[in-house]
């Protein structure tokens, strides 16, 4: 049950979803006694109860990864401003890999600032489960020195505002903190939730034998650094997808 058949499943869920819906539609133009606006009512109500749960996943993948995102290490040093900062690269670095581990994938883009001399950096943080939230910065454009002279071509100043806004609106959006310490970039908080205990874990142990698979590949699919670190608030989700496969598994054969 490796990350690779998690996504071949949701993907599956989803088309077997649309195919159902479009399944109902050519019945229902087929069948004149079919009610369509209250077909339409109903379509629009699993709608927004899918949207719902997008939303409360995205919103539950998030508190997961806020919790496991440590301050991040300045690895650099302005002359001009005589102080230390965390480049892009190292923000990169230390958020990344967890973002990505819990279903998120930011991307950034622009548009129009209504400030005068700023640019808009603009992120669509999306998840896995389907929901996204969009967020923006009006940043300054940075093509002049300190004492107000330009020190930067506009394609450079440009590049460099960019940058600036994409590091400073990635730890807005997760609320992280930059350090002097070197060893900063290393360290990641302690779990603020709390974890299964060991009952709840010994069962989940057993379904997972029962499943055939291997407690690595599941921790991988529901996205958990190790078993007995699983947020107890996602337990019964867990177990619900452990006992869904072994029931699949007993029905195939």
């Amino acid at each position: 049950m490796t990350q690779q058949l998690a996504t071949r499943e949701d993907s599956g869920a989803v088309a077997d979803y649309a195919e159902g819906v479009l399944g109902l539609i050519e019945r229902a133009v087929r069948d004149k006694t079919v009610d369509v606006e209250k077909m339409d009512r109903l379509l629009s109500m699993q709608e927004r109860v899918l949207a719902n749960r997008a939303k409360r996943e995205f919103n539950e993948s998030f508190r997961s990864a806020k919790s496991e995102i440590g301050p991040v290490a300045k690895n650099k040093y302005n002359e001009q401003t005589k102080s230390g900062y965390a480049n892009l690269e190292a923000v990169a670095d230390a958020i990344d890999p967890i973002i990505d581990k819990y279903g998120f994938a930011p991307t950034f883009g622009t548009d129009i600032s209504p400030l005068e001399g700023h640019y808009r950096v603009t992120c669509d943080l999306l998840h896995v489960g389907g929901h996204e939230k969009h967020y923006f910065a009006d940043v300054p454009a940075d093509n002049v020195g300190m004492k107000g002279n330009q020190n930067k071509t506009a394609t450079h100043g440009f590049g460099s505002t960019m940058s600036y806004g994409r590091r400073y609106l990635k730890l807005l959006i997760f609320d992280v903190a930059t350090t002097d310490d070197n060893d900063g970039n290393s360290r990641r908080r302690e779990p603020t939730y709390t974890m299964i205990d060991a009952k709840q874990c010994a069962e989940l142990r057993r379904l997972i034998a029962q499943a055939s698979t291997t407690e690595e590949e599941f921790v991988a699919y529901i996205r958990c650094n190790t078993l007995p670190e699983l947020n107890v608030e996602h337990f019964d989700r867990a177990k619900g997808i452990l006992e869904k496969r072994v029931t699949a598994m007993g029905e195939s054969r």
